[in-house]
């Protein structure tokens, strides 16, 4: 069982800890010759794992973290290579007992180094920048996000619950690191998604592919709309109380409702106003047929969008 980092010391006298809110702890050392003072992390410590761990990596600002050479070289055995020398990887177990000082700040290598543990660091409450910068910086350490970020790992969660919030920067994210499933989770929050708005670096950065599903996204929903709207309803047999004509003149009233929404129309135009700018057209009909045939072609055209499966414009084989 993993201890805390007050159970560690064998000489408790000689080491005391002080936690802090941030990554860190600090770890106070006495000596012959005064007080050392290091700080370690709070997640990968000394026994912070049931297994003992066998190398520290130090980050850029000088905080260390104890972690196990054989769960790293097991996600990827080209994790942090850039930071080793080239006769230690960690996939040959040289590495052990070593202290390595990686170019990355704590807060950034402690998510990354949470993500390869499959432990979430949700608990340290971190904003966006910091999550978008760990994955960005993931390749920087020969990481590849995609064996990292799966829908159901830690991560992933974490990405996920900020997409109502952030949209398009997830989706810039997922579509830089070629990773669908969020991109997919992203999609429906970008209906309303303004597109003039796209800066120069998020189109650059999501790529060709994933730019063009995105504006496939918004002009397929169009599109659909569009073909739902100009199907007028169905006639019935004319009568001395409804003749051909007054039909006719129900259907260029339907045309320029249609008109109107379509003039109006976005992506993510609700359905109650679908609803209401049709029904009120009913409202003055006089002939019951004509306005059984418009309840129904109402009902049918507001069920139809709000059914159409936004993933498919992103991806049309999903």
């Amino acid at each position: 069982m993993a201890s805390s980092p007050e159970s560690l010391s064998p000489a408790s006298s000689l080491i005391s800890y002080t936690h802090s809110e941030d990554e860190i702890v600090d770890v106070t050392v006495t000596g012959v010759e005064g007080d050392n003072s290091a700080n370690i992390s709070t997640s990968f410590y000394p026994g912070s794992h049931s297994l003992e761990s066998d190398v520290i990596l130090v980050s850029n600002d000088d905080v260390m973290f104890c972690v196990h050479t054989e769960t790293i070289a097991n996600v990827d055995k080209n994790a942090f290579a850039s930071s080793m020398p080239p006769h230690m990887p960690f996939s040959t177990g040289t590495a052990r007992g070593a202290a390595i000082s990686v170019n990355e700040d704590s807060t950034t290598l402690s998510i990354i180094l949470h993500a390869i543990y499959g432990t979430s660091s949700a608990h340290y409450s971190l904003g966006l920048e910091a999550l978008l910068k760990a994955v960005n910086h993931m390749p920087h350490h020969g990481i590849v996000p995609e064996k990292l970020i799966t829908p159901t790992s830690p991560l992933s969660q974490q990405l996920q619950s900020v997409v109502p919030y952030y949209p398009i920067e997830i989706y810039t994210l997922a579509g830089h690191h070629k990773l669908e499933f969020l991109a997919q989770r992203a999609s429906s929050h970008l209906l309303s998604f303004k597109m003039h708005t796209l800066t120069d670096g998020q189109a650059e950065k999501m790529g060709p592919s994933y730019l063009r599903r995105l504006f496939n996204l918004h002009l397929g929903r169009l599109a659909s709309l569009k073909a739902l709207l100009t199907e007028p309803p169905q006639r019935h047999p004319p009568s001395k109380h409804c003749t051909f004509h007054d039909q006719e003149r129900l259907r260029r009233s339907w045309s320029l409702a249609s008109a109107y929404l379509l003039w109006e129309a976005r992506p993510d135009l609700p359905v109650g106003v679908i609803q209401t700018t049709l029904d009120s057209l009913i409202k003055v009909m006089w002939c019951e047929e004509c306005k059984t045939a418009s309840k129904a072609r109402v009902r049918d055209a507001t069920f139809r969008w709000a059914s159409v499966k936004v993933g498919y414009f992103l991806f049309p084989s999903a």
